[in-house]
């Protein structure tokens, strides 16, 4: 009896399929260590969990994206299985002028798909409740307080003697991580941003919040893929009118494929103090020679906007804006679209 050798080709693609199952068990491996980790701190509340499991989710990323993407066609089949796990959403997307409006207590991501398409931007109305962004903004100040508060002790050659209550707010990523020091290091002494990760507490309620709203779940319908973080454009930051504008114009896709979600933690925009965004519309002008329409819409604490496409996006500078204006600002980019440069963390 005769047996057939493979051929170069059907090697090349068992060798693959094997690689991509190797990938899929580390990975595994990887998020059951998180999810354990999760557990030891919910069961616990100690400190030290805590800033392990923030550890453990930069680590898993790392550990994805030294280890290469996945293959093209194991990518593909993962996006037909996720595209046609909810059919038949009607679209509940509305108008509020240019942008298109969503409220997250009924999702729906087929439509919103489809104003990210069209428009480039959706503002997702009810993201967080509103008691939510006072208790994050409490968070945002005390952990810059804690993060001068360490820069202090360094500039003065003294080891880390600050209570836990400190360190859980701000911890920088231990080095043997090997984060690029640009992000390891970066906003230790800025009084106006911080990178969420680097703030163990807060990247875990922030988690949570994503969570428990259904921002995760629709999040994988709209990417097809599992969720990684860009922990680099995942920050928090005070704004001023007067100031610079941020530049988003690379940050939501990074290698491809990526979104950012900007959500304010108090009221801001048109009718307001406090600046909000400019937005201007992508997509044809509505008649010929006539500019893109551009927005400026009120934003309730707790409100998001999901950019897909944020060149054409700004913070107003307008003197009638006095008050300052404390932002979350948090990119996502699917699972194998991830590159090294993008720092994935996991969720």
């Amino acid at each position: 009896m005769a047996f057939m050798t493979p051929g170069r080709g059907e090697r090349a693609g068992m060798m693959a399929l094997r690689l991509d199952l190797e990938r899929d068990e580390a990975e595994d491996a990887l998020t059951a260590e998180i999810a354990h980790k999760a557990d030891l701190f919910r069961a616990a509340g100690r400190i030290g969990d805590l800033i392990r499991l923030r550890d453990a989710r930069l680590r898993a990323g790392l550990a994805q994206a030294k280890a290469g993407l996945l293959s093209a066609a194991r990518h593909t089949a993962r996006t037909t299985a996720r595209h046609t796990a909810c059919p038949g959403i009607q679209s509940r997307v509305a108008q509020d002028g240019p942008v298109p409006e969503m409220d997250l207590s009924t999702p729906d991501p087929l439509a919103l798909q489809s104003a990210l398409e069209l428009h480039g931007v959706a503002l997702l109305r009810n993201a967080v409740p509103v008691r939510r962004t006072l208790e994050l903004r409490r968070m945002f100040e005390a952990a810059l307080l804690a993060g001068q508060t360490l820069h202090q002790l360094e500039l003065d050659d003294l080891p880390d003697i600050r209570h836990t209550d400190s360190k859980e707010m701000f911890y920088p990523v231990p080095e043997k991580i090997d984060l690029p020091s640009s992000v390891a290091r970066a906003y230790l002494g800025d009084l106006n941003i911080l990178n969420t990760f680097m703030s163990p507490r807060i990247s875990f309620e922030w988690l949570d919040d994503l969570t428990a709203q259904g921002v995760k779940a629709l999040l994988q319908v709209l990417l097809q893929d599992e969720v990684r973080f860009r922990c680099d454009t995942c920050l928090i930051r005070r704004s001023r009118s007067a100031d610079p504008s941020p530049d988003w114009s690379h940050a939501p896709g990074g290698s491809g494929g990526g979104v950012m979600l900007w959500m304010p933690l108090h009221d801001c925009g048109e009718g307001t103090e406090r600046a909000g965004l400019d937005i201007r519309m992508q997509g044809p002008a509505p008649f010929a020679g006539q500019p893109r329409p551009m927005a400026r819409p009120f934003f309730a604490a707790g409100d998001a906007l999901m950019i897909a496409n944020s060149n054409l996006i700004s913070m107003p500078s307008e003197a009638k804006f006095t008050q300052e204006t404390i932002a979350i600002e948090t990119s996502f980019i699917a699972r194998s679209r991830c590159a090294p440069q993008d720092l994935p963390v996991f969720w």
